[in-house]
């Protein structure tokens, strides 16, 4: 599969999700959601949540 470069944004919590789709939902940009890190799990939120 090749992925191509995306821009990267950090996302931690469910409003910080809500606040950048909100702003961004014009874009015509793909985005790739990551909804998991096994290092930092604490960081993200899950797949349950989105």
């Amino acid at each position: 599969m090749n992925i191509p470069k995306l821009k990267r944004i950090k996302i931690s919590t469910i409003q910080e999700l809500q606040t950048w789709l909100n702003k961004n939902r014009d874009q015509e940009e793909y985005v790739m959601l990551v909804t998991h890190n096994k290092t930092y799990q604490s960081n993200h939120i899950s797949r349950e949540q989105v």
